[in-house]
């Protein structure tokens, strides 16, 4: 489990370069000002809060622009692959940092934070952990007892969330607290986040609402084909049924293989819980056959596609074209990156062994990320963050050159001031500017190799 979080936390920070390339970019900085104008703002909104009040009038005022917004919002998750609501909140809310949890944005937070601040004789959230503790600590046998009557709904609320109670009540009672150690729990970044599904071909109405109902409590979409495959492994008694899983190219292995294992038994479980008879033993080295790998690519880049066509030949890859969303596409000005173009498919059928799907999976992301690299895009021998990623915007990273004096305006935004005597640069300043030049060519190196700026 510790590793499996590790995992999650790298994959979190790797993703994060792609928010903040979209962030740091010419598109993003036109539409933010444009939206804003549209709005009569010159100014982003403080924190997510008051941002919500405007979304809901906005809404209802003007149902046209609100449309508008989101197929620019659309396109701007299409080009970089980071889901539609964290680029709303990007254009709209200042400093807004995807990787901390939003828990306004939850419906039974905000209704439960009330009922606490009520129930407690509160005005208010306290505005910082220590203003809390002191309060705490001050607690009477009155207020415990209304402690003891929340305490079930903040428990169910914070299980929910994968947070602990205490956690949960604080969250409720202090202003931005977030109690959740790790980030997309609540709200996933990436826009091709692995979700299991349930692939259906020809079977019975009856057993396919059965599976929709069960789907829903297990968290997995039910996919239907209205007639079964010809490949003789997904024939009848266990061919109508296969699970399928997408994997975005920069997941850790690690992880993917806990996703496939997680996948395999939830659709197990959901074909047993519909009265199928799945072997709750299944013998390792004879289904390897079974699992199928393929790279989806969205049609989008005419050019990545010859390229990428060319480079699965040598890997054994298959090739899927997916259409693309007209909305999302735009006007066609804008093409997406690799990384949010391709991804990797699984499917397999649920009698297969999980060790036999662990090897698979492993072998099919470096298949897939050699096939990628055989395309020209290099996301190296291992996944590593990089700490200067999160530097793309303060750098002004956008794949432009800088202005004459840019070095020294970034130089002027560290210290506060430019470090010059009698009109000419100090030791402190030129050190500056050669590590600012430094980083940057770094960050720009980085952004090239994966696709997330157009090469020099």
């Amino acid at each position: 489990m510790a590793d499996t979080k590790r995992a999650e936390s790298r994959y979190n920070q790797l993703t994060m370069e792609r928010f903040h390339a979209m962030v740091a970019g010419r598109e993003f900085g036109r539409l933010k000002h444009h939206w804003l104008s549209a709005i009569g703002r010159r100014t982003s909104f403080t924190n997510l809060d008051e941002w919500i009040e405007e979304e809901i009038g906005w809404r209802e005022r003007d149902p046209g622009s609100w449309e508008a917004l989101q197929g620019d919002v659309a396109n701007l998750s299409w080009v970089y692959g980071i889901t539609e609501w964290h680029v709303l909140w990007a254009l709209f809310v200042k400093h807004y940092d995807p990787t901390l949890q939003q828990l306004a944005t939850h419906p039974d937070f905000m209704t439960l934070r009330q009922k606490c601040l009520e129930a407690f004789g509160l005005k208010k959230p306290f505005r910082n952990v220590d203003l809390f503790l002191r309060w705490h600590s001050r607690l009477s046998g009155q207020d415990l007892s209304v402690w003891e009557s929340l305490e079930p709904q903040v428990t169910s609320l914070a299980e929910g969330l994968g947070a602990t109670p205490t956690g949960m009540l604080m969250a409720l009672l202090i202003q931005n607290y977030q109690p959740l150690e790790s980030a997309g729990l609540m709200l996933p970044l990436d826009a091709w986040s692995p979700k299991p599904r349930l692939i259906v071909r020809g079977t019975s109405p009856l057993l396919l609402e059965d599976l929709a109902l069960l789907g829903q409590q297990q968290e997995m979409y039910v996919e239907f084909h209205p007639a079964p495959p010809e490949d003789e492994s997904f024939q009848e008694p266990r061919g109508n049924f296969s699970i399928g899983l997408d994997i975005p190219l920069e997941y850790p292995p690690e992880l993917a293989a806990h996703r496939a294992k997680r996948a395999l038994n939830l659709g197990r479980d959901m074909l047993r819980g519909a009265g199928l008879n799945i072997n709750q033993r299944i013998h390792q080295g004879s289904s390897t056959t079974c699992i199928k790998t393929s790279l989806i690519l969205m049609i989008g880049n005419p050019g990545f596609l010859d390229t990428l066509k060319n480079a699965c030949g040598p890997e054994g890859m298959e090739l899927v074209l997916e259409p693309v969303n007209a909305t999302a596409s735009g006007d066609g000005s804008l093409k997406p990156t690799p990384l949010s173009a391709v991804r990797l498919h699984l499917e397999f059928p649920p009698h297969v062994g999980s060790g036999d799907l662990v090897k698979a999976t492993r072998l099919a992301i470096r298949s897939a990320r050699k096939t990628l690299e055989n395309a020209g895009l290099d996301l190296g021998e291992r996944l590593r963050t990089a700490p200067t990623a999160s530097q793309i915007q303060a750098l002004r990273v956008d794949g432009g050159r800088l202005a004459p004096r840019g070095l020294g305006d970034l130089v002027e935004a560290q210290t506060g001031d430019f470090p010059a005597s009698r009109g000419i640069l100090t030791l402190q300043a030129r050190m500056l500017k050669s590590s600012f030049k430094s980083r940057r060519g770094k960050v720009q190196k980085r952004l090239r190799r994966k696709g997330l700026l157009p090469p020099k």
